[in-house]
């Protein structure tokens, strides 16, 4: 599995294109922003992209989602208890004072236990909500790699002010569902740079036993 990443949009979002090198099957994650480069990225390396994976409905994880969906074909997936959050996208970029990105429309419902497949690219669903009710992480346990969106940062987890969050609930998604994969497995964000589970468990403030719970 071949992983790029991209840092894109107002609040530096990361946006991952995973591609199975045998077949050129292709998912995206979070599309954030800037259609016609991902476009351009996607038709140079020849991606056939199947599926659109959004961790979570705000704003700064989505911009590009509905005009990918049109240009290749490609199905969208959340969480389904992230609808409200996805509706209400534009008065999450007005209270930043963003122009609104247009709301996509999802095609595929996942939960906790799924699998997306895509040729030989097998990512488990696990629901890490906290930051927002329905945000979910993405695990490939061949390859030790995790997706965690808004949950898990390097030495940070996501915030839990917006509508929806709850800091006792991202707390116990990230002790009970992630920190108990393998430590090697190496954790690429919806912000800041990868880490690992090892890491987050050492060195995490607010993970620490007597920190900040």
């Amino acid at each position: 599995m071949k992983v790029k990443r991209f840092i894109l949009g107002a609040a530096f979002t990361n946006t991952y294109i995973l591609v199975d090198e045998d077949t050129n099957c292709g998912i995206i994650i979070d599309p954030a922003d800037e259609t016609e480069l991902l476009l351009n990225y996607i038709e140079k390396e020849s991606i056939n992209l199947k599926y659109i994976i959004l961790t979570h409905g705000h704003f700064d994880h989505v911009g590009a989602a509905a005009p990918l969906k049109r240009k290749t074909g490609a199905k969208i997936v959340i969480n389904k208890k992230e609808i409200e959050t996805l509706k209400s996208v534009p008065l999450q970029a007005r209270l930043f004072g963003l122009s609104p990105p247009e709301v996509p429309a999802p095609d595929i419902f996942v939960e906790e236990g799924d699998t997306i497949n895509c040729g030989e690219i097998q990512l488990k669903v696990i629901e890490t909500p906290g930051h927002s009710p329905g945000g979910i992480s993405l695990y490939n346990e061949k390859e030790k790699i995790l997706f965690s969106g808004d949950a898990l940062f390097r030495r940070s987890i996501g915030r839990t002010d917006l509508p929806g969050g709850n800091f006792e609930i991202l707390i116990r998604s990230i002790k009970e569902k992630l920190l108990t994969l393998p430590g090697d497995v190496k954790v690429y964000s919806g912000h800041e740079e990868p880490t690992t589970i090892e890491e987050e468990r050492k060195f995490n403030p607010f993970l620490q036993e007597g920190g900040y719970l």
